[in-house]
């Protein structure tokens, strides 16, 4: 029952992992369940919710590793505990309080790891903290707490707090005649270890149909890997362990991150749909989900991947009721094994940045200390790449105080796929496990079969369908002939996986093959042709087709006689294959009505020969370069990975080169003058196409007429090496031009996958988030703001980069202020939250050089003219400050305003919502060097102040304020009071009313 961890980690991701492989031989799948476990317990009250819920749902995890005696249990319980251990004393005002025994507090504070106790006892510690029971022999546990016999009444107390232990503990209550217990807002994390004997107890009661109360399903088994012992004359330890993290390590990320909302990725079309989220369509990038059928979210995949599951079992009418015990604990075990692998993600990425501060002794060691140093830089990093504060992911509230929002953390796709791969290793344990026998025969016991088999039965679908070219509707929506419903209309998560196995395999194409009635291109898939030679070609092709449990002489028999829907026509690149590819003569018979001009062509020249029954055998095989694994693959960028993204530490596999593809062609150009071509040698790079395969919508609507077309092919692959007489080529088959006789020109290209890269974004998308960045109507921002800008975090951080490099954005750190969130009154030297932030720049405009430099970079890197950017500027905007956190300004950020004649003319904001400090505060009037603030005139510059003209000054002053009596903006603002004095000039005092009237009754 081994677990091949390479499926869902990378090799990155495994650095602490192979370190505990090298000093302790333990099996990569051990260190990552026991990692599972960890975080469990340090995730304490993070949470995520279903998609129409608003219930907290918890993340913790019930455990149980099974193994013989001597097998290693108790030495990996013991770095497990010595892990905890370590992080309790690290933060002990969290993990050590003191526990209730006997009505008083215990003096010394207890450990949140408790290894045995009796039910009350264990209310107790819940009662004080989050709790971890773990203990590597725990057969007295499971026997006291009732888990190896569901049956013994005596033993209700304890399986109830089991039971209700696994939903987490909001309010419950334990009363008895003199005692009360309380456990309040608490998490239980359960983490054993048995040789597994006594679980012949509930396999008794299971096979009396008794027993099945709920408790064996919600842990997760594991079986220990066997041992496999290291001699020391060959231990040799490697020189960079010594960087490697330990378990230590891992716990203390899990605990920076605190609590935390986990949410699983959607699109913003599904924000909008569940959540009545609303985007700005001028701000926001276009959503690629939206856009496209096939690009699933991580939201859309977890919940169709269980909802297949637990449809697909229910159809099995002999499943033993322990078995399906386990699938209906589907929906509340893979959301929170997906939710701990993506912290798992981010702590690995966190890791890699800061590897110089990782020591692998400090947290091996038991007398050591993690370095304060690795502390801080984790905290900095968690706080600014991985906390989301983005409201588009709650249910629709008209007044949302993100002050008292919990942190975000998104969960990816590719940490939902790897829970369903492990969560699938689960059920093969746990069938094996716990099947019952009955017979006794010698057969073996089947394994969890049901998405395994149920993937076999749609890849046999999909291979059987009628049709050798099809789009995918005919799979998704209705039979185009028979109006029945698709078969993976029902199975779209299962579905996707089956596609991905089969285009990997080669055995289907993705790409535009056919047209719709209107002549739009629509992505459809291509099934690999087959006949009855015996050359090496062929025997790998029904390899294949044998190994994802095809009948190869049923597909030979559906192949020969199926073509393409009726509704539907070949598109120019099916033409291209069909005309220079000669494992499809044989069936030219079925597209005849479509290949009209193209058998015309090969016969005309000889190349190939019409036989019986309307059959084509091909004649000379020189001028056919095109075989049908030369044939490219339609694929897009999924979405983007976190973990990768944050370190950009992602590993490209090496391209391989190959001969290029000649396709010899015979054209004429549009305006009937030959096409002056030449041959093109270019290598195709081969690309794994272990990817994720994207769901996209299949008709393009962006493509209205046939000349459309052409030049849309090249705009939908990011690599494309076709050239530019290729693209005419195209456009003359589309309307029809198939005169050979004008053009005589060999024309060779190069057909190139498309590679999947993360981190590479169109230059025009990245270009237009920092347009849209500098044409925000405020002039800072907070992470926030910018993620309301632009959703995607790997596009938004290019465009911020490129920004503070070309000099148009400064970040700085002490740009914001975070009210605390805490209910109790604040005291006065309470010490501020500062924050991070953005500010556009301030142009220099003193000359014309700086001047000139300015708008060159503006024009250059975000498309934008100078009066462009100052439309967000005063007097163009009466206040330029806005955001959507409820954060003030800090003095820090206030000065940077004062520091610049140009924010000083040009930026207001509103002082009771961004300044509240400055309109309660007092000024000393005996502080004769504090500098008063006044509402700066918007005519008049703030720093001309002549003796002369004070009394002009103000005057204009009261009716300026006079006028706009409603406007509480201001500039300069350290302090404000309703009265002010202006600078003493020549000794004197003018005093001047600053604010309106009505702005005085408010306080």
């Amino acid at each position: 029952m081994k677990f091949n961890i390479n499926e869902i980690l990378s090799e990155r991701q495994m650095g602490m992992i192979n370190s505990y492989k090298q000093m302790y031989n333990y099996d990569p799948s051990l260190s990552f369940f026991m990692s599972l476990g960890m975080m469990s317990h340090f995730a304490r009250g993070s949470y995520y919710t279903h998609f129409v819920g608003t219930d907290h749902r918890p993340v913790q995890l019930y455990m149980w590793v099974l193994g013989a005696s001597g097998s290693g249990k108790s030495h990996a319980f013991r770095q497990m505990e010595k892990a905890i251990t370590k992080t309790e004393k690290m933060f002990p005002s969290t993990y050590l309080k003191p526990v209730m025994v006997s009505g008083a507090l215990t003096e010394e504070d207890v450990s949140s790891v408790v290894s045995h106790t009796n039910h009350i006892g264990l209310r107790q510690h819940l009662s004080s903290n989050c709790k971890i029971l773990l203990n590597d022999d725990a057969d007295i546990i499971a026997e006291n707490y009732g888990l190896y016999n569901a049956t013994d009444g005596g033993k209700e107390h304890e399986r109830n707090l089991i039971l209700c232990g696994y939903d987490g503990f909001k309010k419950s209550f334990r009363t008895t005649g003199t005692t009360i217990i309380k456990i309040d807002d608490k998490r239980l994390t359960i983490f054993i270890a048995t040789t597994g004997g006594k679980l012949m107890k509930n396999m008794k009661n299971w096979s009396n149909c008794a027993g099945f109360d709920g408790s064996h399903n919600r842990f997760i088994y594991m079986v220990m890997p066997k041992m496999i012992y290291s001699r020391p004359q060959n231990f040799r330890r490697n020189r960079y362990s010594e960087n490697n993290p330990s378990f230590n390590h891992l716990c203390v990320i899990a605990h920076l991150f605190e609590k935390v909302r986990y949410v699983f990725e959607m699109s913003e079309s599904e924000r909008e749909n569940i959540y009545g989220a609303t985007f700005d369509q001028s701000l926001s990038v276009p959503d690629e989900q939206s856009q496209s059928q096939n690009d699933h979210s991580s939201m859309y995949t977890l919940w169709n991947l269980i909802i297949d599951l637990k449809e697909s079992n229910d159809q099995k009418l002999d499943q033993q009721q322990q078995i399906k015990d386990f699938y209906g604990k589907a929906a509340d075990t893979i959301p929170r094994i997906a939710c701990l692998i993506q912290l798992y993600y981010n702590a690995m990425s966190i890791l890699s940045e800061v590897y110089e501060t990782v020591v692998y002794s400090e947290g091996d060691d038991e007398d050591s200390v993690i370095n304060e140093k690795f502390i801080v830089n984790v905290q900095n990093i968690i706080r600014s790449k991985f906390y989301v504060y983005d409201v588009t992911y709650l249910p629709r509230k008209k007044n949302v105080d993100q002050t008292t929002m919990d942190p975000m953390i998104i969960v990816h796709k590719d940490a939902v796929l790897a829970a369903w791969k492990w969560y699938e290793h689960q059920l093969d344990v746990v069938t094996t496990l716990f099947t019952i026998d009955y017979n006794f025969s010698t057969k073996p016991v089947t394994k969890h079969s049901s998405t395994v088999s149920e993937q076999t039965r749609l890849k046999e679908l999909i291979m059987l369908c009628e049709f050798n070219i099809f789009p995918l509707s005919t799979l998704t929506d209705k039979h185009p002939i028979t109006g029945q419903t698709g078969i993976l209309k029902n199975r779209p998560a299962l579905g996707e996986q089956a596609l991905k196995e089969l285009i990997n395999d080669g055995l289907l194409k993705f790409n535009y093959f056919l047209l719709d009635a209107r002549n739009r291109k629509i992505k459809s898939y291509m099934k690999i042709p087959i006949t009855k030679a015996n050359d090496e070609l062929q025997e790998c092709v029904k390899n294949k087709l044998i190994k994802h449990g095809i009948n190869v002489d049923e597909y030979y028999s559906v192949y020969r006689i199926s073509s393409i829907p009726p509704n539907n026509k070949l598109s120019p690149l099916s033409l291209e294959i069909f005309k220079y590819s000669s494992c499809l003569v044989p069936y030219y018979k079925c597209y005849k009505n479509h290949l009209e001009t193209v058998i015309q062509h090969h016969i005309q020249n000889g190349s190939v020969q019409e036989v019986e029954d309307g059959c084509f055998v091909t004649t000379n095989e020189d001028v056919f370069s095109c075989d049908y694994n030369d044939i490219e693959n339609l694929l897009l960028c999924n979405r983007r990975k976190q973990s990768d993204n944050n370190c950009k530490a992602a590993n490209p596999p090496k391209p391989t080169t190959s001969s290029p593809i000649q396709l010899e062609k015979t054209t004429e150009s549009v305006v009937n003058v030959p096409c002056n071509t030449h041959e093109k040698d270019c290598e195709e790079q081969h690309q794994d196409l272990d990817v994720q395969l994207i769901y996209e919508q299949h008709v393009d609507v962006n493509n209205k007429t046939p000349e459309l077309d052409s030049s849309q092919i090249l705009k939908d692959l990011d690599n494309s090496s076709i050239s530019i007489c290729s693209n005419q080529i195209e456009t003359e088959i589309l309307n029809g031009s198939t005169d050979d006789a004008h053009s005589s020109t060999l024309v060779s290209y190069n057909i190139k996958e498309v590679k999947k890269t993360d981190d590479k974004h169109s230059e025009q998308t990245v270009k237009r988030v920092m347009n849209n960045i500098l044409r925000s109507k405020s002039v800072i921002y907070t992470k926030t703001d910018l993620t309301q800008i632009c959703n995607r975090p790997s596009i938004r951080l290019e465009a911020i980069t490129r920004l503070i490099e070309a000099e148009l954005l400064e970040q700085k750190d002490d740009l914001w202020i975070e009210p605390s969130r805490s209910k109790k009154s604040i005291k006065k030297d309470t010490k501020r939250s500062l924050r991070e932030g953005w500010i556009k720049k301030a142009p220099q405009l003193q000359s014309n050089t700086s001047k000139f430099k300015f708008i060159a970079s503006l024009q250059k890197n975000a498309n934008m003219s100078l009066e462009e950017y100052m439309k967000s500027f005063y007097p163009h905007q009466k206040e330029n400050v806005f955001t959507n956190n409820n954060w003030t300004l800090s003095d820090e950020c206030i000065k940077v305003f004062q520091s610049d004649t140009f924010y000083v003319e040009h930026v207001r904001w509103d002082i009771q919502r961004f300044r509240p400090t400055d309109v309660l505060k007092e000024i000393d009037s005996n502080n004769e060097n504090e500098l008063p603030l006044t509402q700066i005139s918007h005519s008049l510059p703030c720093e001309k102040s002549v003796t002369d003209d004070i009394p002009h000054q103000l005057t204009q002053q009261l009716q300026i304020d006079a006028t706009t009596e409603a406007e509480t903006t201001s500039t300069l603002a350290l302090t404000v009071r309703p009265k002010r004095k202006l600078r003493a000039v020549d000794d004197q005092e003018n005093e001047v009313r600053t604010q309106p009237r009505r702005m005085k009754k408010k306080y």
